[in-house]
Formats: structure tokens, C-alpha cells, sequence
């Protein structure tokens, strides 16, 4: 979360259902090369089943999701890598 984040105070995390959006949910390859989910569809206050406020920071001023958030497992909907 530095990358966008950084030093920004009343950012929320969300918990959505890839199901809800569809086809306007892309996995996207990032330059590590890993999949990340992006919703081009308008994320409505019905689609989101749990928030969590992200009011801890690291070090550099990055917002820190919760531990429990964190050890949640990978979507199973994700696409494999590609070596």
C-alpha cells in the first residue's frame, strides 16, 4: 500500500465478493508478475461485506492492514502465475 498510500490519513479496506462484479472484475498481471484483481464496475456500499479502517502506520507512513486480514488465503478465483 506505499506505492498509492503513502502519508494518507482515513483510508478504509474492503472486503467485496469477486462474484458480485463479474466480468468487470479483471486479474491483472503487475510488474512482478503477479495477479491483481481491478473492478471496472462502480463499487457500491451493497457490494462491500466488511471495512476495516487502516489507522495503524509503518515506519515510512504507509497504513498498515490488519494482522488478521493479512492471513486470510488467496482468493481461489485467482489465475496461476506463469513461470
Amino acid at each position: 500500500m506505499s506505492t498509492w498510500f503513502w502519508d494518507q490519513t482515513g483510508c478504509v479496506l474492503v472486503s467485496v465478493s469477486s462474484n458480485d462484479f463479474g466480468p468487470d472484475l479483471k486479474w491483472e498481471v503487475s510488474r512482478g508478475g503477479d495477479f491483481f484483481p481491478h473492478v471496472y464496475a462502480e463499487v457500491r456500499e451493497y457490494h462491500i461485506s466488511s471495512i476495516w479502517p487502516l489507522d495503524e502506520f509503518d515506519a515510512d507512513g504507509s497504513p498498515l492492514a490488519p494482522e488478521f486480514v493479512l492471513r486470510q488465503p488467496e482468493p481461489t478465483s485467482k489465475p496461476e502465475r506463469k513461470a
